[in-house]
């Protein structure tokens, strides 16, 4: 099963409580995700990770403001746990993020950084920034 969390019937069924440990894991998957697309604050992914126990990431978009990003920081990762919540960048061909945020990864991380939450950098691999040809 992908770590994605846009099957989240798929992963609710295999969502447990496993022995010696506290809370609810995620069983199908070592590294769940929520898309960009699937990021809402107030929506059925972000409520579900948020009651898991497993590391996890949140893909973000160029749309995507400061003060959003440092809503998830608290929302999936309240306690502050080392390790628990990855940001992945996600900056497509089309993205028009606004100017200077998104060009520089340090500024996101100072962000994240200075607001006391920890999460973990991306993986470089989805800002992709030209579009292929096809058939090249």
């Amino acid at each position: 099963m992908s770590g994605l969390g846009d099957a989240l019937l798929e992963h609710l069924a295999q969502t447990r409580q496993v022995p010696r440990r506290a809370g609810w894991y995620n069983l199908g998957t070592h590294f769940p995700w929520i898309g960009n697309r699937t990021r809402a604050l107030d929506g059925a992914h972000v409520e579900y990770f948020r009651g898991i126990q497993n590391p996890l990431a949140v893909k973000i978009g160029g749309a995507i403001t400061p003060d959003e990003v440092l809503a998830l920081c608290e929302v999936l990762n309240p306690g502050n746990e080392p390790g628990r919540l990855t940001l992945i960048h996600r900056l497509g061909a089309e993205s028009k993020p606004e100017p200077g945020y998104w060009d520089d990864p340090r500024r996101r991380r100072e962000d994240v950084d200075k607001s006391g939450h920890s999460a973990n950098g991306s993986r470089p691999r989805y800002s992709a920034t030209v579009r292929s040809i096809p058939g090249a």
